[in-house]
């Protein structure tokens, strides 16, 4: 699984985990899950194709 704020792969023992819409999301640090926290619409965006 990856960090959906920096692309970081994350270990799923991770303590840094956020429930957003029934998902969750596991994150390398607190500061990035701080940052996805604040806006978590903007990482979860899917590109344009």
């Amino acid at each position: 699984m990856n960090d959906p704020v920096c692309g970081k792969q994350v270990d799923q023992k991770t303590k840094f985990r956020v429930v957003f819409k029934k998902n969750e999301y596991r994150f390398c640090s607190m500061i990035c899950e701080t940052e996805f926290k604040r806006s978590p619409e903007k990482y979860l965006r899917k590109p344009l194709s």
